[in-house]
């Protein structure tokens, strides 16, 4: 089973973010991150050591276009049993 990890997409909030990535990573097949383009490396960095972190980096001028770059990717990439677990911003409820 594949999830995607929806948080505020700063550096900060990769690092803070990082041990939750940690523990999750071991209860999913596939887990999907996102972060602005300008940290892609620095997160991929941190979550080098974990074969099943996707790191997927978004170009946009504004939280609308990062939320539509979002959305896409999960419409493209989501399955019957996908989870998406979000906080912060993207905390709907709906979260676990």
């Amino acid at each position: 089973m594949d999830a995607f990890i929806l948080h505020h997409m700063g550096l900060g909030d990769s690092i803070i973010m990082n041990p939750v990535v940690n523990f999750y990573s071991k209860k999913y097949k596939n887990l999907h991150v996102f972060c602005k383009q300008q940290n892609y490396n620095n997160v991929t960095g941190l979550f080098s050591h974990l074969n099943n972190v996707k790191v997927n980096s978004i170009v946009a001028k504004n939280f609308d276009e990062e939320k539509k770059y979002i959305d896409e990717y999960i419409k493209q990439n989501r399955t019957k049993d996908s989870k998406i677990l979000s906080c912060g911003v993207f905390n709907n409820n709906n979260g676990p």
